[in-house]
C-alpha cells in the first residue's frame, strides 16, 4: 500500500512561492527559499511572521485536514507565552509556534513556553513554514525537556515548485530532482522518514541527512506525501498515542533491564542476567545468626549508597568527580593492603568521610593535601549504620569489584537507566527502587508485605493523575491567597478572584515568572484593579507559601509520591524564583537550597517496615541534587530522616471522633518541636541531637502516647490464653494506672491442662478463686468484675488477692483458655512497626484549633497497600471508624477504609486528597462503612475506576493477581465553608467515572481523562437510591451524562427482579457465576455447569429476565456495581424491572425475542456443558434489537440506546466482522419496513414471516 501525495499541499507549496516571489526581489527570494537567510520585515510590507502563517502555515494545516483556532483570547499566561495557534481535532492537544521562513531555532525554543508542566498541552508544533516539528514535553523530575518527535523539512518542495513556476533556474536543484511531478512512492517516504525526522529536528548535519535519503529524493510530490504522513490528521493522531505508549514500553525496558541486573547482583534472583556469585552471598556479618533480614537490608544500602555515589559523579561534585569509585578500587589494588576493598576504602569512605563533618574526623583524615581530605561531608545521617552492628561487616572483593564496574560505572556503557545525555536517570532508578520493595516483599524473612496483595509499584501516569489533582490545587491556592492578600476591598477581591479561576495554574507562575502586572476592571467605567504579580514582595509571600506547603504519605513505600510531590512543587518554586531573579532561572546554588527547603519542610512519609523509608529518604535526596547538583559551598544534604520515618500509620494518635487533641499536646512535645526544628535547620546544631531526640521520644514521650491510645480501646475486646504464672504476671502488670484487675479483664474461661474433667484439688482450688465449674466438670468460668467486688468487702487489697488466686490456679495443671480484656500497652509491641503518634511524631505539622490540636497537611496522598496484611490483633488496635462500625465489622481482608480515614484526619480543612485503591472497596456489598465515608467525608471528589482487561494499570507481570484500581482524589467535607471565596463547585459533588477498560495504545488518555458524573444518589442497596442503613451497600461507578441517564432510568423502575422471584417454579433463569464482557444467561440450561438459578412466576417474567440477562442494559448495570468479575445473586435480584403488569402487555415482544435469543445461543454450547461466552457476540444483532425493546419499556432515549448498544464494543463485546448495530432513526425489519426504534407500541405485531418487527 502506498500513500498518494496529498495534490492540496503541493498547491500550498505553489501559492507560497508566488506570493513569495510577488513580494520580494529575486536575489532575496533564491537566498530566503535555499536558506540561505530568514525573511525579514526588510523584505516585506507587512510582519514576516503573519505572512509567513497566512500564505504558507495556514494553508498547509487545511490541506492536512487540521483544523486551528487562535488560542490568544482565552490563554491563561502572559500574552509573550501565548502560542500561534491551537489543533482542535486531533486526539490530543496541540498547540503552534509561528516564525518567519528560517528561523525554525527560534520557532522551537518560543513553543517550549507554551507546552508541559502546568499545561494543557503536551506537545507543540514549531514551524518556519518550510521545517515542521511536533515537539513533546518530558517532565523528567523536576525539568522539562523538549524532544522532536516528527519533523520533516519542505524546502527542497519549494525549491522544485519555484522552478516549475518558472522563477528560479533548475541549477538550484541537485541532479536527482524530478520537478515534474512525477508520482511518488509512499513506502519510500516511509522508510526514509527517520532520516528526515534527523534532517527536520536540528540533530546532526540536514545536508548529510538529506545526502542518505533514497532518489528521488526531493521530489515536490515526496516531500508532500512525507508530509501527510506525518503532520495529516490521521497519521498525527496515531503518532500521539504511539509516542506515549512508546516512551511507556522504553521507560520499561529500561526499568526491566536494570532491575534484573540489580536483583541479580544483590540476591541471585534476576531472571535474564546470571552472575557466578551475589552480593547477599558474599557478605560476611558479625556471625551466623544474623538473620537474613540484616543482610538484605545491609545488601540493600551497600548498593544504593553507591548508585547516590554515582549520581554525584555525573553532577561532578568537587571532591566525587567521575571515577570516584573506579579510583577506589585501582589504589586498593596497586597498595594491596591488608584488608578487603570494603574495610579499606568503602566503609571509611561512608562513615569517616562523607559521614562525618571535617572537623570531627580523624586527625589522619585531616591532611589538606590528603586525597580524602578533599572528600565532602554530605550529610551525618545519610550513611549512618542500616542494620546493628554494621562496622563487623565485610564483603568479598571479587563481587563487590563486579558491582562498581558492571552496575554502578558500567551504566552508561550498558544501556539501562540514561538521560538523553547518557548519565543516570534519577526517575529509573526510583522505579527500580519501588520494584525492590516488592521483591522483598516475597520474602518472608524480611517481613514485607506479601508481594501478591501489599505495596504495589505506581506507575508513572498514575502518580500524574493524582499529584496534578492534588499538589497542582494546593500550589495554586497558595499563590492566589498571597496576591488576594493585597486586597482588602471585597469587591476588588472578588473581581481578582474571579479572573484567577480563569487562570489555570501555568497561566498564573508565568505572569509571576514574567513580572507581568494584569489590570482587570469590574465593569465598563469601573476603576481599574491591577494583580501585582510584579512585586517583588508579593512574589516573595507567593514563594513561602509554595514552600510551606506539607505534603505527607502514610504509607511511603519507597517514596515515589513524595518526589513527584518535590517534582511540581519546585517548578513552582522555578518560576517564583524567575520572577524574583528579573525574569532569569534561579542559579543551581539557589534552586538547590529552594529544594532542600522543601524537603525539610514540605514533605512528610511514613511506611511501617524500615526497609522502605532507608530507600525514601534515599530517594529525596537524589531529589534534591537532580539537576542542580551539590558543591562543598552549599548546605549539607538535608536531614531527611526526619521527615520520612517508620511507624505503622493507622495504629495511634489522631483518634476517632471528638476526642480533645489538648489531652495529648504537652509541654514534651513542644520541647522535641523545638529540637527537630534546630536538627532541620539549624547549620551549628550538635550531631547528638539526633539522639536526643530519638531518647526523648522512646522514653518520655510515645510510653505515654502509648497509654493513652490504649485507654481509648475500652470497648474492644480481646481473647487470648494464658497457661503460666508469667503470661499472667505479665498481662496485669500492663494494667496501666489502675488498682483494679477489672474492667480490663473482664472474663476468664479455664480447662485442665490435659483435657478431661477437673480433679476434686483442682475444683475446689477454682471454687476457692470464685470460679463457677460447670457441672460437665470440665470447663469453669470466672466473672472478673463480680469476684474483684467480693474482694473489697474482704479486703483493701482485693486486686492483688485476685492475682494470687488466679495463679494458684495456674499452678494445678489448670490453663486459661480464654480470656477476655481490653487491649493492653503489652499487644502494641506484636503490631508490625510501632504505634506512630502523629501529633508527636512530626509537631510541626501540628496546628492549634478552638478544640485542640489536630494535624495540618495541605494534600494527603499516596498509594497504601491493600490486601489481608493486619492479623486479627492488629485490627482490634485500630479505632472504630467515625460512621460506627470499627474495622472487625467490616469485611475480613481490606485495609483500604481505614488508609482513607486516617487520610482525612491528617488533612487540613481546607486541604486537598489523593488515593489509591482497589475497586471492591467500591464494588463490595459489605463496606456500607467506606461508602458513608465518601460522601460523608468529602465535601467534592474525583473517584475513577479502571477495569483490568484488556490492560490494566499496574504491571503484575509474573503474578497471579490481577486488580482493578480506583482513584480517588478531592477535598474534605466543609472545605467551602472555610472557604468561601475559592470556587470548587457544587457542594458535596462526589462523581465517579464509568468502570474504564483500555488498551496499551488507549492508556494514556484514559487515565488522563475521562467523564464523571454524581454518584451518591446511586447507591446500590435494596434498590438503586435507596435508603442507607442496608446491609448490602454498593457505590456506583457512573461515567458521562447519558450513561447517568440510563441509571436515573433504572432507578425509577418500581421493582426489582428479587420481587418477582418465587421459590419454586418451572419458569427459570439460569447464568454463569462470572461476568466479563457477557454473562450469559439460558432460559432453564439444567445440563450446564456452574450456573446460578432463579425462579420466576410466569413465563413473560421468566423471558424478560432472560433478556435483561443478556442484555447491554445489565452489562451496564454489571460495569457500574460490580468488580468485573463475580456476578452474584444479591445483583441480579436488585436489578430494577417495572412492575410485572406493565411488562404484561409487552409479552408477545418479549417472547419471541427470547425464542430469538435462545436459538442463537444454543449454537454456542461447549462440549462440557458450559456455554461458550463468545458466543454472545454471535447473536449481537439480536442483542441490539433488544435493547430497542428494552428501551421502550424503561422510557430510554434512543440516545440512551444507542449508548447501550455501542457500550465497549471496541473490546470484546462487539458482533462479528463489519458488524453495526441498526441506525439510530429506524432497524431494518425483515421486509425492508422501516419502524421507529424506541417507543413502538406494545401492541407492534411480528411481520407475518415472524421476524422481528425490526
Amino acid at each position: 500500500m502506498t500513500d498518494s501525495p496529498n495534490p492540496a499541499i503541493r498547491a500550498a507549496f505553489e501559492a507560497f512561492v508566488t506570493d513569495l516571489h510577488d513580494e520580494v526581489g529575486p536575489q532575496a527570494f533564491e537566498a530566503i527559499l535555499t536558506g540561505e537567510r530568514s525573511l525579514d520585515d526588510f523584505d516585506l510590507g507587512c510582519e514576516p511572521e503573519t505572512f509567513t502563517e497566512e500564505t504558507l502555515v495556514r494553508p498547509m494545516l487545511e490541506a492536512a485536514d487540521l483544523r486551528f483556532s487562535d488560542p490568544s483570547k482565552d490563554w491563561a499566561g502572559p500574552s509573550v507565552t501565548a502560542p500561534d495557534f491551537r489543533i482542535t481535532n486531533t486526539d490530543a492537544p496541540v498547540v503552534g509556534e509561528t516564525r518567519p521562513v528560517g528561523e525554525i531555532a527560534e520557532a522551537s525554543e518560543d513553543i517550549e513556553g507554551s507546552i508541559g508542566p502546568f499545561r494543557d498541552e503536551d506537545y507543540g508544533v514549531a514551524t518556519d513554514g518550510v521545517i515542521w516539528r511536533l515537539h513533546r514535553a518530558e517532565a523528567r523530575g523536576d525539568t522539562t525537556r523538549f524532544p522532536v518527535v516528527a519533523a520533516i523539512d519542505t524546502r527542497q518542495a519549494l525549491l522544485a515548485a519555484a522552478v516549475g513556476s518558472g522563477f528560479l533556474d533548475e541549477v538550484v536543484l541537485p541532479a536527482d530532482v524530478d520537478a515534474s511531478g512525477a508520482e511518488a512512492d509512499g513506502d519510500a517516504v516511509r522508510d526514509a522518514l527517520e532520516e528526515v525526522r534527523l534532517a527536520a529536528s536540528g540533530s546532526g548535519d540536514a545536508a548529510a541527512a538529506r545526502d542518505r535519503l533514497p532518489s528521488p529524493r526531493r521530489e515536490p510530490d515526496w516531500t508532500a506525501a512525507g508530509f501527510g504522513a506525518q503532520f495529516g490528521r490521521a497519521n498525527l493522531d496515531r503518532r500521539l498515542r504511539q509516542a506515549r505508549r512508546e516512551r511507556r514500553e522504553r521507560r520499561r525496558r529500561n526499568v526491566e533491564e536494570f532491575y534484573d541486573r540489580y536483583v541479580e547482583v544483590l540476591f541471585g534472583e534476576g531472571t535474564e542476567h546470571s552472575f557466578e556469585t551475589n552480593l547477599l552471598a558474599s557478605v560476611s556479618p558479625p556471625d551466623e545468626s544474623t538473620p537474613e533480614s540484616e543482610r538484605r537490608r545491609f545488601a540493600l544500602a551497600l548498593v544504593n549508597r553507591l548508585l547516590f555515589l554515582r549520581v554525584l559523579e555525573e553532577r561532578e561534585v568537587d571532591g566525587i568527580e567521575r571515577g570516584f569509585l573506579a579510583a577506589r578500587v585501582e589504589r586498593y589494588e596497586a597498595s594491596d593492603p591488608p584488608g578487603s576493598l570494603y574495610e579499606s576504602e568503602i566503609r571509611p569512605l561512608f562513615a569517616d568521610l562523607l559521614n562525618t563533618p571535617k572537623r570531627e574526623r580523624p586527625p589522619d583524615l585531616r591532611d589538606p593535601d590528603s586525597r580524602r581530605d578533599r572528600v565532602p561531608c554530605l550529610n551525618d545521617g545519610l550513611f549512618r549504620s542500616a542494620v546493628p552492628n554494621e562496622a563487623a561487616y565485610d564483603v568479598e572483593d571479587g563481587i563487590l569489584k563486579r558491582i562498581i564496574s558492571e552496575l554502578i560505572e558500567g551504566i552508561a556503557e550498558g544501556g539501562s537507566p540514561q538521560t538523553t545525555n547518557e548519565t543516570l536517570d534519577p526517575s529509573v532508578i526510583g522505579t527500580v527502587f519501588e520494584k525492590v520493595i516488592n521483591h522483598l516483599g516475597a520474602k518472608p524473612d524480611v517481613g514485607l508485605q506479601k508481594k501478591e496483595l501489599g505495596a504495589i509499584y505506581t506507575p508513572p501516569d498514575v502518580t500524574e493523575r493524582i499529584t496534578e489533582r492534588t499538589v497542582e490545587p494546593a500550589i495554586e491556592a497558595a499563590v492566589v491567597d498571597a496576591l488576594l492578600d493585597r486586597f482588602d476591598d471585597a469587591d476588588e477581591r472578588a473581581v481578582v478572584r474571579s479572573r484567577l479561576d480563569r487562570l489555570n495554574l501555568g497561566g498564573i507562575l508565568d505572569h509571576f515568572a514574567a513580572r507581568e502586572r494584569l489590570v482587570l476592571r469590574r465593569d465598563e467605567g469601573s476603576v481599574e484593579v491591577a494583580v501585582p504579580f510584579d512585586e517583588p514582595n508579593v512574589i516573595a509571600a507567593a514563594l513561602k507559601r509554595v514552600t510551606d506547603l506539607r505534603v505527607v504519605d502514610p504509607a511511603c513505600g519507597s517514596g515515589h509520591f513524595l518526589t513527584a510531590a518535590v517534582d511540581r512543587l519546585h517548578r513552582a518554586q522555578i518560576k517564583l524564583l524567575t520572577g524574583l531573579n528579573d525574569g532569569d532561572e534561579p542559579s543551581a546554588g539557589r534552586r538547590y537550597e529552594a529544594k532542600r527547603e522543601l524537603a525539610l519542610t514540605g514533605v512528610f512519609g511514613v511506611d511501617v517496615h524500615e526497609a522502605a523509608t532507608e530507600i525514601a529518604r534515599l530517594r529525596v535526596w537524589l531529589k534534591v541534587i537532580e539537576d542542580n547538583g551539590w558543591e562543598e559551598s552549599y548546605a549539607q544534604l538535608p536531614n531527611v530522616d526526619a521527615n520520612v520515618v517508620r511507624g505503622n500509620a493507622l495504629v495511634g494518635f489522631p483518634v476517632t471522633g471528638d476526642t480533645s487533641r489538648t489531652e495529648v499536646w504537652n509541654d514534651d512535645i513542644a520541647e522535641l518541636e523545638e529540637r527537630r526544628l534546630a536538627y532541620k535547620f539549624d547549620a551549628d546544631v550538635d550531631a547528638d541531637t539526633r539522639d536526643e531526640i530519638s531518647d526523648l521520644l522512646a522514653e518520655e514521650i510515645r510510653p505515654e502516647l502509648d497509654e493513652k491510645y490504649v485507654s481509648l480501646l475500652s470497648e474492644t475486646t480481646l481473647d487470648e490464653d494464658v497457661e503460666s504464672r508469667e503470661e499472667l504476671r505479665r498481662l496485669v502488670e500492663s494494667i496501666p494506672d489502675s488498682e483494679n484487675v477489672s474492667p480490663s479483664v473482664q472474663h476468664v474461661k479455664a480447662r485442665p491442662a490435659g483435657g478431661g474433667e477437673f480433679s476434686d484439688r483442682q475444683q475446689s482450688t477454682l471454687e476457692a478463686a470464685g470460679f463457677d465449674v460447670f457441672h460437665t466438670g470440665t470447663t469453669a468460668n470466672l466473672d472478673v468484675g463480680e469476684r474483684e467486688r467480693v474482694l473489697k468487702t474482704q479486703s483493701d487489697e482485693a486486686s492483688e488477692r485476685l492475682v494470687r488466686d488466679l495463679e494458684a490456679v495456674l499452678e494445678e495443671r489448670i490453663v486459661f483458655t480464654r480470656v477476655e480484656r481490653q487491649p493492653l500497652p503489652l499487644d502494641l509491641p506484636e503490631i508490625k512497626g510501632r504505634p506512630f503518634h502523629w501529633i508527636a511524631e512530626f509537631p510541626e505539622a501540628v496546628a492549634e484549633t478552638d478544640s485542640g490540636y489536630a494535624l495540618d497537611f495541605d494534600v494527603v496522598l499516596g498509594n497504601p497497600p491493600y490486601g489481608d496484611l493486619l492479623t486479627d490483633g492488629e485490627k482490634r488496635l485500630l479505632t472504630s471508624m467515625e460512621t460506627g462500625v470499627g474495622y472487625e465489622e467490616l469485611r475480613r481482608g481490606e485495609i483500604s477504609g481505614n488508609f482513607i480515614e486516617r487520610q482525612l484526619h491528617l488533612l487540613s480543612p481546607d486541604g486537598f486528597f489523593g488515593n489509591v485503591v482497589t475497586v471492591g472497596v467500591l464494588s463490595s456489598s459489605e463496606r456500607g462503612a467506606e461508602h458513608d465515608l465518601i460522601v460523608g467525608g468529602f465535601e467534592s471528589a474525583e473517584i475513577s475506576s479502571f477495569a483490568r482487561r484488556p490492560s490494566q494499570v499496574f504491571d503484575r507481570s509474573g503474578s497471579r493477581v490481577e486488580i482493578n484500581p480506583t482513584i480517588i482524589t478531592g477535598r474534605p467535607a466543609g472545605a467551602s465553608d472555610r472557604d468561601a471565596e475559592r470556587s470548587e463547585g457544587s457542594p458535596g459533588s462526589i462523581r465517579s467515572s464509568d468502570f474504564l477498560r483500555f488498551t496499551d495504545e488507549s492508556r494514556e488518555a484514559t487515565i488522563e481523562s475521562h467523564d464523571l458524573s454524581p454518584a451518591a444518589d446511586l447507591v446500590l442497596r435494596d434498590r438503586i437510591g435507596g435508603d442507607p442503613g442496608s446491609e448490602f451497600d454498593v457505590f456506583p461507578k457512573v461515567g458521562g451524562e447519558t450513561k447517568r441517564g440510563v441509571l436515573e432510568a433504572l432507578s425509577d423502575a418500581p421493582r426489582t427482579l428479587g420481587d418477582w422471584e418465587v421459590d419454586e417454579s418451572p419458569h427459570r433463569v439460569r447464568h454463569r457465576r462470572s461476568f466479563n464482557y457477557w454473562l450469559v444467561a439460558t432460559r432453564g440450561g439444567d445440563d450446564l455447569n456452574n450456573m446460578k438459578e432463579y425462579c420466576f412466576p410466569t413465563e413473560t417474567a421468566r423471558d424478560f429476565a432472560y433478556l435483561a440477562a443478556n442484555s447491554s442494559l445489565l452489562y451496564g448495570y454489571h460495569m457500574t456495581y460490580g468488580n468485573m468479575q463475580d456476578f452474584g445473586k444479591g445483583r441480579f435480584r436488585r436489578f430494577p424491572v417495572p412492575a410485572r403488569s406493565a411488562v404484561a402487555p409487552w409479552r408477545p415482544l418479549i417472547r419471541h425475542y427470547a425464542d430469538l435469543l435462545e436459538a442463537g445461543l444454543s449454537r454456542h454450547v461447549e462440549s462440557s456443558g458450559d456455554i461458550d461466552y463468545r458466543g454472545e457476540r454471535g447473536v449481537k444483532a439480536v442483542v441490539d434489537e433488544v435493547e430497542f425493546l428494552l428501551g421502550s419499556i424503561y422510557g430510554l432515549s434512543p440516545e440512551q440506546v444507542r449508548y447501550l448498544q455501542t457500550y465497549d464494543s471496541e473490546f470484546a463485546r462487539h458482533g462479528p466482522d463489519e458488524y453495526e448495530p441498526v441506525p439510530d432513526a429506524v432497524a431494518e425489519a425483515g421486509g425492508n419496513d422501516p419502524v421507529p426504534t424506541v417507543g413502538f407500541d406494545p401492541e407492534t405485531e411480528r411481520d407475518g414471516d415472524g421476524t422481528a418487527p425490526f
